[in-house]
């Protein structure tokens, strides 16, 4: 029946699905097909619904949003309007607006499933990568709840578990009850790095034999320890697994297998996270190394205006001279993203003579991962500068900056936020007036 413009609509549905990815000749043909349909019944409004969909794909918005406005228009009353709105929305960066309507979706009760688990994939993905876990989590777990049947969800959620919440206990459960319904790569990828995390905290524990354990187990689902590597940027805060990793000879500076990617390092320093950034240069990381286009953790730091981590990145050594691979130094890339005060720093760190220590190296009298108590309180109306009486916190190194009169050491609280206490070099003797020493870092301090 040449005539059913019905026909032509669900010709272009398969085609899609049959070829399994939405290359261009497969849109085109696709797109071609809808119209044949489209010209034999114009008012076909969930015609108008697929046909939205593959303009949005083939990079059409303008007549994507058309076709969707054809579809309302001729009242269609195809379940996927919405999702292909919100996912045209994704694509012309109104991520507000997207999610305004992927919210929608998933707690509509006439949502198609496959609709409604979509929707809650983006959303997890759009909360985790605006730092709301929380609201993540909950999107991770309605899906679950969805599809309880299905191991790609609780893979995916022992996944976040482990590289945003360190929660490794339910993250090797969610990864153990994915296996069990199928045995998976990535859900014995995630088990794995879960383990070797577990590794790491029982080593510093100085739990040797649960330890071994733990490893031989990770080892065996055929996931090498290196490949903890490839997710560190990612994490939030400190872990132990950073110093197992040191202590195995790992390399933490590059990932492995992927030379001139971007680093850990320059990941963790894009994000923001100062503590994590403090720990993984002192297990090696140069923060001098370059990534994709040659930008430094510092650069990317500037071009994310973000002043206390480009403070912190000049004083563990990052050099504010260095290029990029289009000719640009750290400051030409604050000044572009209109960071001025960013700006002037790496503009004063550019005039100053390299750092050095060596006049107070000798008498420097904190010793590296090692917990201190405040004895007197220090109140500067800074959080990184401030320090509370009987507060403990972790020693990660000395640097000088700014003053040269002043040595700066930086501690990491059991929150992972990064703290500086600052002294005259002539004073550092009088430091035990202001910490005492509790002793090694414990397991529990290094995992947070």
């Amino acid at each position: 029946e040449p005539n059913q413009a019905g026909a032509y609509v669900e010709l272009a549905r398969y085609t899609m699905k049959a070829s399994g990815r939405l290359d261009g000749p497969t849109l085109t043909k696709s797109e071609d097909l809808i119209r044949r349909g489209l010209a034999i019944e114009p008012s076909f409004g969930n015609g108008y619904v697929l046909l939205g969909y593959v303009l949005t794909h083939e990079g059409k918005f303008p007549d994507a949003e058309q076709a969707f406005a054809d579809a309302r228009k001729y009242n269609a009353d195809s379940p996927w309007l919405r999702s292909n709105e919100a996912e045209l929305r994704d694509k012309l960066g109104q991520q507000e607006l997207a999610e305004k309507l992927f919210t929608e979706i998933a707690a509509s009760l006439s949502t198609p499933l496959n609709a409604k688990t979509a929707a809650l994939e983006w959303l997890q993905k759009r909360y985790t990568y605006s730092d709301r876990y929380d609201q993540a989590a909950v999107a991770y777990t309605r899906e679950i709840q969805l599809k309880p049947s299905a191991p790609w969800p609780k893979g995916n959620y022992s996944e976040f578990l482990r590289i945003y919440r360190f929660d490794l206990d339910q993250s090797e459960l969610y990864a153990r009850e994915a296996l069990a319904l199928m045995d998976y790569g990535m859900a014995r990828r995630s088990l794995a790095l879960t383990l070797y995390l577990k590794w790491a905290d029982a080593l510093a524990a100085r739990q040797t034999v649960r330890a071994e354990q733990l490893f031989a187990e990770a080892s065996a689902l055929g996931v090498e320890l290196p490949e903890v590597v490839k997710e560190l940027g990612y994490y939030v805060r400190p872990h132990s697994i950073v110093y197992a990793l040191a202590k195995k000879g790992i390399n933490v500076d590059t990932l492995p297998g992927l030379p001139g990617a971007t680093t850990p390092l320059s990941m963790v320093a894009n994000n923001g996270h100062q503590a994590l950034v403090a720990q993984l240069v002192q297990v090696g990381a140069n923060p001098n190394t370059p990534g994709y286009g040659g930008f430094t953790p510092l650069m990317l730091a500037a071009q994310k205006g973000n002043e206390s981590m480009v403070q912190l990145l000049l004083s563990l050594g990052a050099d504010p001279k260095l290029l990029s691979a289009d000719g640009k130094d750290a400051k030409q890339l604050a000044r572009e993203k209109n960071h001025p005060s960013v700006e002037t720093a790496i503009a004063v760190a550019m005039q100053r003579p390299k750092s050095s220590l060596t006049d107070v190296s000798s008498t420097i009298p904190f010793k590296i991962r090692y917990i201190y108590r405040v004895k007197k309180a220090v109140s500067l109306n800074d959080r990184h500068r401030d320090f509370r009486l009987g507060e403990e916190v972790a020693f990660y190194g000395a640097s000088e900056y700014g003053d040269s009169k002043l040595v700066r050491f930086t501690f990491v609280a059991l929150d992972g936020n990064l703290k500086e206490f600052s002294i005259e070099k002539e004073n550092v003797r009088l430091w035990n007036q202001y910490f005492e020493e509790v002793g090694s870092v414990p397991s529990q301090f290094s995992s947070r």
